[in-house]
């Protein structure tokens, strides 16, 4: 990838930091620049410089919380994750079903991004709404 692709790469990532996580790319700007966004917005920084930083805010940040994925955690949570699952299949091999092979433990995933929350979220509330469409029916049958 050129140079030239890697600036509206990084221009296009802040843009859409800037919409979706506004509050978080803040908040990380002051903790891990000490800088406030908004002073930088309106011209201490050149916007490039402000793409560079926000394109390359560490693992475990806000942003990358929110975001969510392998980037929401830090390499010391994916090492306890690993340890985690490690424990977990070490204890899950001395159980009937490790001996013979079925049902082993799943490691921890990372978490989901927002958007996917709030889709499982609907999901969810769809699911509910549903049902006490069903359990009103029923009730209003048995009338």
């Amino acid at each position: 990838m050129g140079q030239r692709e890697q600036v509206r790469g990084k221009l296009l990532s802040l843009a859409y930091f800037l919409r979706k996580y506004r509050g978080a790319l803040r908040a990380d700007f002051r903790h891990y620049y000490a800088l406030d966004l908004r002073g930088a917005l309106s011209g201490a920084l050149r916007l490039f410089d402000i793409a560079d930083l926000a394109a390359n805010l560490p693992p475990g940040s806000g942003v990358w919380r929110e975001h969510g994925g392998p980037m929401a955690w830090t390499q010391a949570e994916h090492f306890a994750a690993s340890q985690l699952h490690a424990a977990n299949v070490a204890n899950w091999q001395r159980t009937k079903d490790g001996q013979k092979g079925a049902n082993p433990p799943k490691p921890l995933e990372p978490p989901k991004s927002r958007d996917e929350r709030d889709a499982d979220a609907a999901r969810l509330d769809a699911r509910a709404q549903a049902f006490l469409a069903r359990q009103k029916a029923r009730q209003q049958a048995t009338e």
